[in-house]
C-alpha cells in the first residue's frame, strides 16, 4: 500500500519522515533540496526610533541533482503535504513566513517560549520584496502570529500569491521598517555591554509542483544579534527673572524631552542653593518636588522668598 509523505529538510541536511510509523531518511538524491532563512536588524538601536530599515532572505539553497528545479515558499493555510511547518520540535499545519523580532533565547534557530520578547519591536503593516531579487515587486502584508512571543507573519498579496525561488542561490529579499518600543527585560548576551536581543524566521519551501510527491524544505534561522540601548532624555530649565530683596518670590521651570513611552508617576526635584554657591556643594535651603506629566511639557518648582541676596 503507497502511503501519503512529505519529506522535512532543515537547510541541506534531510531529517528522517515518519510514514505510518515507520522511519524513513530521504536519498541522496533528494537531500539535495533545501533552504536559508536569515532576518537582517541593524545594531545597535535606541528605543524610541522609527522607521529602522530590516529585512529577511529566503534563499533556495538546492544542490545536486536538485540544483536547477525551482522553490516555491508555502503560504499560511496551504495544505500539507506538501507544505507544512515544524514548532518546538512537532509538525503541524503551514505556517508560512514567520518573523519573531525579539528573543533572549534562540535554540536551534528558533525562539523558546521562554525567550520571547514581544513589544519590544514594532513591525511595519506591509512589506515590499526588493528590487533585484525573485520577488521584486511584490508587497506583503505583516500581521501577529503569536502575541506570546510577538511573531508576525509576512504574507505576499494579493492573497494565493507565492513566492518563488528559480534554481539555487537565489534569493527573495523582503524589506520592512521597524520602531523601538522599549529595552528588552531579558539579555541574550550578558557579557556583552548594553542589552542584545535576537530574531529569528522561519518558512517552508517546495520543490516540485504541490502534491503528496513533492519535496518540502523547512528552513530556519537567527541574525545576529543586535543590541537596544536605552533612551537618553535631557533636561532644561529656566529661572525666573532677578527680584529685588525683600520684594518678591524666585522659582524654576524645567522641560524634559527624549522620554520613551514614559510609565509611572514621574517627579521633578528642585533644589535651590546659596547665597552664591554655584556647585551646589552646601545643603540645599529649598526643595520642591512636583509631578511631571506624561504628555511632556514645562512644570514649574513652588516659589521661594530670598532673604539674603545671591545668584
Amino acid at each position: 500500500m503507497r502511503l501519503g509523505f512529505v519529506w522535512i529538510v532543515r537547510g541541506v541536511v534531510a531529517a528522517a519522515v515518519l510514514v505510518s510509523g515507520v522511519a524513513m531518511v530521504p536519498s541522496a538524491a533528494l537531500a539535495g533540496s533545501g533552504g536559508a532563512a536569515t532576518p537582517f536588524v541593524p545594531t545597535p538601536v535606541t528605543v524610541g526610533q522609527t522607521g529602522i530599515a530590516a529585512s529577511i532572505t529566503l534563499e533556495n539553497r538546492n544542490n545536486g541533482t536538485e540544483a536547477a528545479l525551482t522553490n516555491t515558499v508555502c503560504n499560511a493555510g496551504d495544505a500539507s503535504p506538501p507544505c507544512g511547518t515544524l514548532v518546538h520540535g512537532v509538525f503541524g499545519p503551514e505556517l508560512g513566513i514567520v518573523f519573531t523580532p525579539s528573543c533572549s533565547q534562540v535554540a536551534g534557530g528558533e525562539c523558546t517560549v521562554v525567550g520571547a520578547e514581544p513589544g519590544v519591536f514594532n513591525v511595519s503593516s506591509t512589506a515590499s520584496g526588493r528590487v533585484g531579487t525573485a520577488c521584486a515587486g511584490l508587497t506583503f502584508s505583516t500581521s501577529m502570529f503569536d502575541a506570546t512571543t510577538g511573531a508576525v507573519r509576512f504574507s505576499p498579496l494579493p492573497l494565493g500569491t507565492h513566492v518563488t525561488l528559480p534554481g539555487a542561490n537565489t534569493t527573495c529579499v523582503i524589506d520592512f521598517s521597524m520602531d523601538v518600543l522599549r529595552v528588552p527585560s531579558s539579555d541574550q548576551s550578558s557579557g556583552t555591554a548594553g542589552v542584545q536581543t535576537a530574531q529569528t524566521t522561519s518558512f517552508t519551501s517546495v520543490t516540485g509542483t504541490f502534491g503528496p510527491a513533492s519535496l518540502s524544505n523547512f528552513a530556519r534561522g537567527s541574525s545576529s544579534v543586535a543590541t537596544v540601548n536605552l533612551a537618553t532624555p535631557t533636561i532644561s530649565t529656566t529661572a525666573s527673572s532677578d527680584v529685588v530683596l525683600g520684594s518678591g518670590s524666585i522659582s524654576d521651570t524645567a522641560t524634559v524631552t527624549g522620554r520613551v513611552s514614559p510609565t509611572g508617576s514621574p517627579t521633578v526635584t528642585f533644589q535651590l542653593y546659596g547665597p552664591n554657591d554655584a556647585t551646589c556643594a552646601t545643603t540645599a535651603i529649598f526643595t520642591s518636588t512636583v509631578a511631571y506629566p506624561s504628555n511632556g511639557g514645562p512644570v514649574a518648582s513652588g516659589a521661594f522668598t530670598p532673604t539674603a541676596p545671591g545668584t
